[in-house]
């Protein structure tokens, strides 16, 4: 009933309680082992979360081809556009051909009376005045080789474009200014002209023009360069009668559409394209930089698809996943740290761009206005607020909804 051992003798219960005491210390070794491991896993995610928020952030400029529509001076309602041409002036020119060549976007064309009228005075086409110019040539050591000659010419076709319509533009938003105090000036009673005495001095409106437009335009032709001045000219003799036969025909083809965009930016739609400046990650080793720099490509693509005479809302449905993801990495990366602070900017930045050109100006005021409240690139903030406050304006005032207009 008992066993041997070197320090003496234990009962088998002792050896028992000795095995117990010996478990309970590996348990425990056990125990304290895995709460460390635990702490380690913890400081090191902690430690990598901090280095990705962390992580040096480069940002680039991006520019991207957007095309909107440029509306109109003038506000006219949908159910009064419609429009009338007439052509006059140099015979040389077909008027009929010049005619059926001016357009006004989103209006109807009738053949007289319409609310806008407009005259196209095609006023002829001149021959330009012949000059020689001349280069001194000279090596690398600045010693004279020889002198070039060339002569050349400008052809020019006068036109006037005269728009015969209501006046209603559109004018920016007055900036608040503050109020001074002026000092009254004692009002003196207006004398009667006694030499316009039983006159009658009042004026008639009597159809006044809306706008006037000059449709003219240069056409220059330089002969080849030539080592004489005599070569230079017999080559200018030469080709200067074709040269005035292929301006004139130029402006003959052109004076129709210089028309347009007269009346086009008077009364209708003129097509834009902005070369938008936007944000991108420049920095391949941040952990966000593969889905930020997808973001950018995808909404470069979905722009190049957008229209000044298409439909705008199938676009905005399209651009709504890359506002969200901008959106969330605005959201992300709140710390007080420089590098975060360009990110969340970049973000902020290219949300802002996007509501400009979605035609949505609230959403970019308070883009704007939250880039003031955080105080960083305070003056992106600033800028944003007034586009989207101008842009707001003008869309109110022409009743509208988006810089666009659906080609029927």
């Amino acid at each position: 009933m008992f066993l041997q051992a070197r320090s003496g003798i234990l009962t088998r219960s002792g050896l028992i309680k000795r095995d117990r005491l010996l478990y309970l210390m590996f348990k425990l070794l056990e125990i304290k082992l895995k709460l460390t491991m635990k702490n380690v896993l913890i400081l090191c995610l902690t430690l990598i979360s901090t280095w990705a928020f962390s992580q040096k952030v480069d940002i680039d400029n991006h520019n991207i081809k957007v095309e909107y529509a440029e509306l109109g001076a003038n506000y006219v309602e949908e159910d009064n556009k419609t429009f009338s041409v007439e052509v006059i002036g140099d015979s040389r020119f077909s008027h009929d051909i010049i005619s059926e060549t001016v357009s006004l976007n989103g209006w109807e064309r009738v053949d007289s009376d319409g609310l806008v009228h407009a005259v196209v005075d095609v006023q002829g086409f001149s021959r330009g005045k012949s000059k020689l110019e001349k280069k001194v040539l000279k090596n690398r050591s600045g010693k004279v080789t020889g002198t070039e000659y060339w002569v050349v010419k400008s052809d020019y076709g006068k036109g006037q474009l005269t728009l015969y319509g209501p006046k209603n533009e559109y004018k920016k938003p007055e900036k608040k200014k503050k109020k001074k105090k002026k000092k009254k000036k004692k009002e003196t009673a207006k004398k009667d002209n006694p030499f316009l005495a039983g006159v009658d001095t009042e004026t008639a409106d009597d159809g006044e023009a809306a706008k006037v437009w000059n449709i003219g335009n240069s056409y220059e032709y330089a002969t080849a360069r030539n080592r004489s001045s005599k070569n230079a000219y017999k080559e200018f003799e030469a080709n200067e009668e074709i040269a005035y036969d292929n301006a004139f025909n130029k402006y003959h083809e052109n004076v129709g559409r210089f028309a347009s965009n007269g009346l086009n930016a008077s009364y209708g739609y003129m097509k834009k394209v902005d070369n938008a400046r936007f944000k991108r990650l420049d920095s391949e080793k941040h952990p966000e930089f593969e889905m930020f720099e997808n973001a950018v490509q995808a909404m470069k693509a979905i722009f190049a698809t957008k229209k000044y005479d298409e439909d705008i809302n199938e676009l905005r449905d399209n651009m709504t996943p890359i506002v969200d993801y901008f959106i969330s990495v605005k959201m992300k990366y709140k710390k007080d740290d420089k590098h975060p602070k360009r990110l969340k900017a970049a973000a902020m930045y290219n949300l802002a761009q996007i509501y400009y050109f979605l035609d949505q100006p609230d959403k970019m005021i308070e883009i704007g206005n939250e880039y003031i409240r955080w105080d960083h690139d305070k003056g992106d903030g600033e800028d944003f607020v007034k586009k989207g406050e101008e842009l707001k304006h003008m869309l109110a005032f022409h009743d509208s909804d988006g810089r666009y207009f659906i080609k029927e």
